[in-house]
């Protein structure tokens, strides 16, 4: 078996033309690629481009909309909630920490959430996004059990 390297500006290039061909509008592209590349360039390979093929396939099937209607719900001085519906979450959910980092050094603070949204690749990625602007930034999503809690051994040990 032989190995491809290629370099962290090609891997963006191939998630940004990918998720332009499936129809992801540029603006949320730019974001995608971006978070899936950051996973790949942190060995973190389950989130990064490999998951292009899922989220193809998740379009096709209606369960992600490729140019989602994002809409700011409310918004406050210090927080905003965001309708993402249901679009390519590791392009909305760029959107939504950019809003929380953008509040956050008008205001002191900065709080945003979407809903209706979908796999957001690697939750640490948001957190430095923040971090790298002398920020705390902090990113989390809700999702079904999928393994065993710390000290369990089955997904449901937390009931």
């Amino acid at each position: 078996m032989s190995t491809i390297h290629v370099s962290v500006d090609q891997l963006y290039k191939v998630a940004y033309d990918t998720l332009i061909s499936i129809g992801v509008p540029e603006k949320l592209a730019v974001g995608g690629a971006r978070t899936l590349n950051s996973a790949d360039a942190r060995g973190v390979d389950s989130h990064g481009v490999s998951r292009l093929k899922f989220y193809d396939r998740c379009i096709k099937n209606g369960e992600i909309k490729a140019d989602p209607d994002i809409k700011v719900l409310k918004e406050t001085p210090v927080s905003a909630l965001y309708d993402c519906d249901y679009g390519i979450g590791v392009a909305t959910a760029d959107l939504v920490m950019e809003k929380a980092i953008e509040l956050a050094k008008k205001n002191g603070v900065g709080i945003a959430a979407g809903i209706k949204g979908h796999h957001f690749g690697i939750a640490g990625y948001y957190a430095l996004k923040a971090a790298n602007q002398d920020l705390i930034g902090f990113a989390c999503a809700p999702s079904f059990p999928l393994v065993a809690p710390v000290g369990g051994k089955k997904k449901d040990d937390w009931k």
